[in-house]
């Protein structure tokens, strides 16, 4: 069928899909992946202190996934192993800090090699995906967002000429 139908067993916040496998981040603070041929489920990560997951979403060559946790200022870079083995790889887990308050929202730039948050602090900010290191911020943002679109983002000052040309950059419907 077209269609399945999965169950997290708690309420879910956070929902993704890259053609072959989908995830779910919810209250429990577990990260659980669909694989949808195989009809497998694997829990892949779990918050250490059970935080929910907000945010998740899938890289786009589906080697990663960042995840925001509610009332955490960092993104979390999970590493996925290959099909065969399905796991996140615990070493290399990465944070990404430097937001002042918790993350709305998460996507990986159609480059792949850039993430995207937004968070209350009325920031966005754009990602280099390897390092970590945060490669420019958006403030005074009035953020109502269900998703890293730009459909429903806001600004409370004029943008400078280069705040245009990165929402630009990274896809902002303007």
């Amino acid at each position: 069928p077209l269609i399945a139908s999965f169950h997290h067993g708690s309420r879910v916040y956070a929902i993704d899909f890259d053609g072959c496998h989908v995830i779910s981040g919810g209250i429990d603070g577990k990260l659980i992946e669909w694989d949808i041929e195989n009809k497998r489920e694997t829990v892949l990560w779990e918050h250490p202190t059970g935080r929910p997951i907000l945010y998740a979403a899938y890289s786009p060559d589906g080697t990663e996934i960042m995840v925001s946790v509610h009332k955490e200022n960092r993104l979390v870079k999970l590493p996925v192993g290959p099909e065969s083995n399905r796991q996140v790889d615990q070493q290399n887990i990465q944070s990404f800090a430097g937001h002042q308050d918790y993350i709305l929202t998460v996507a990986f730039a159609e480059d792949g090699k850039t993430v995207l948050s937004a968070s209350e602090d009325a920031t966005l900010r754009g990602w280099d995906r390897e390092s970590g290191h945060c490669l420019w911020s958006i403030q005074n943002v009035v953020l109502n967002v269900g998703g890293l679109d730009f459909r429903e983002v806001r600004w409370t000052e004029p943008l400078t000429d280069l705040e245009w040309n990165l929402l630009e950059l990274y896809g902002a419907k303007l």
